[in-house]
């Protein structure tokens, strides 16, 4: 692609249209032959579009750090996401938003928000502060100082022979 002279640290170019998400690899020439060592990269995403999300790990984190340390982050995983500086934000449903860290196109990190009580939200994904993804995947709030409840098995019974999945049922 041509570029412009801008002054001896600077040119500009056109980056021509892309149908695909993607991180381009952009490098520079002085006579079209020989190319820069180093490179950049430029991440392509559909501005009209939310992100999608796919995953996060771990799914879930205590309340809020009983020592008033930092909370660990989470990563989530997913597509159409791009470097855009202060509109990327992850929303743990009720419990609220917190901005997102980009990693590369196609995840992100984010300390999830102290909340008071167990529970599990749906976490999404927004490039620009507002537009969150329609898509989102489910992370749970847990107090590690209360312990767990167990209220039921189902199903309550398995047969000796065969390999039983029971789904437990309870708290935190």
């Amino acid at each position: 692609v041509a570029a412009r002279f801008l002054n001896t640290s600077a040119v500009s170019c056109a980056v021509p249209r892309s149908q695909l998400e993607a991180a381009l690899e952009v490098r520079v020439s002085v006579d079209g032959e020989r190319f820069s060592d180093g490179a950049a990269t430029l991440f392509v995403y559909d501005a009209e579009l939310p992100p999608s999300v796919k995953r996060v790990d771990p799914p879930f984190s205590d309340l809020a750090p009983s020592n008033g340390a930092p909370r660990a982050t989470v990563l989530v995983t997913g597509s159409n996401l791009a470097p855009v500086g202060e509109g990327l934000h992850c929303r743990f449903g009720a419990a609220g938003d917190v901005p997102a860290v980009f990693v590369d196109s196609t995840s992100v990190r984010c300390a999830p928000p102290a909340v008071s009580s167990a529970q599990t939200v749906q976490l999404s994904l927004a490039v620009d502060g507002h537009h969150f993804s329609h898509s989102y995947v489910s992370f749970t709030f847990h107090d590690s100082q209360a312990g767990a409840s167990l209220d039921a098995l189902d199903p309550a019974a398995g047969e000796l022979h065969t390999p039983t999945r029971v789904t437990v049922l309870g708290n935190n």
